[in-house]
């Protein structure tokens, strides 16, 4: 049912635990009810992380737009960036302006795709494959920043999840009581 993996990392940060939830996006409902009941209890933050080039599936748009009412961001990571600078690269275009630009549209098509205002997406742009080769250079330097951006809007999500929980919780007892009134009312 469940499998934690500990390991000794300098690229998370103390205190943030990363979730899979597998089976959100499945046809199997008791694989999608186990996902949610992990998303709704634990989750502080949705990281959605997707190739910057390739549309996003209609099972995850659905997801995205589930997952509202657990966070009220969602975190987008897109990657393959190294492809995209690499192009840029060639086209003798400037890597920052392309990037840029490709964040924007990414986070676009993303809150068009899952009809989300693009206030509510925050985007990172990352090129994984140098670090994760343990490579030296600029782009390792530029996806370990990024990586201590996301981390830190992570953190900061916390305290609006934990807030919309508590609105959920009041919610739901305001929502009980009422009826419970309206039973003993009509009792």
């Amino acid at each position: 049912q469940e499998l934690h993996l500990s390991a000794p990392t300098d690229r998370l940060p103390e205190g943030v635990v990363l979730i899979d939830t597998p089976g959100v996006n499945t046809a199997n409902q008791e694989n999608r009810d186990r996902a949610w009941r992990a998303i709704q209890s634990q989750a502080d933050a949705c990281m959605l992380v997707c190739d910057l080039a390739q549309p996003l599936s209609e099972s995850t748009q659905q997801f995205v737009r589930q997952i509202r009412e657990v966070t009220p961001h969602i975190l987008l990571v897109l990657t393959k960036l190294d492809a995209a600078l690499l192009g840029a690269e060639c086209d003798g275009g400037n890597a920052e302006q392309e990037v840029a630009e490709a964040v924007r549209v990414g986070r676009t098509r993303f809150a068009d795709q899952v009809g989300r205002a693009e206030q509510e997406i925050l985007a990172f742009a990352v090129a994984a494959r140098p670090a994760l080769k343990q490579s030296e250079g600029p782009a390792t330097t530029a996806f370990r920043a990024e990586l201590a951006n996301i981390f830190a809007v992570v953190q900061a999500e916390r305290s609006i999840a934990v807030a919309a929980r508590c609105a959920r919780t009041i919610q739901n007892v305001h929502r009980t009581t009422a009826e419970k009134i309206a039973h003993a009312e009509q009792e």
